[in-house]
């Protein structure tokens, strides 16, 4: 036979596991490939990584 789980019991165990991970890394690149940018991520009330200065980062990639 097989085990049996709770599935309830085991939901506050995996979002546990989940708020200790660092921020996720990505790397924004322009459309001519010259400039490239790593935002800072920062955790939202939600609990979702967000970019930190999102303008910012838009006004870096913008064309010229």
């Amino acid at each position: 036979m097989g085990k049996v789980y709770d599935l309830e019991k085991g939901k506050p165990k995996a979002k546990d596991k989940a708020t200790k991970y660092p921020p996720p890394i990505i790397c924004l690149r322009s459309k001519d490939g010259q400039t490239r940018v790593i935002p800072k991520m920062e955790k939202g009330p939600d609990g979702e990584w967000r970019i930190k200065n999102p303008e910012a980062v838009k006004a870096i990639l913008r064309p010229l």
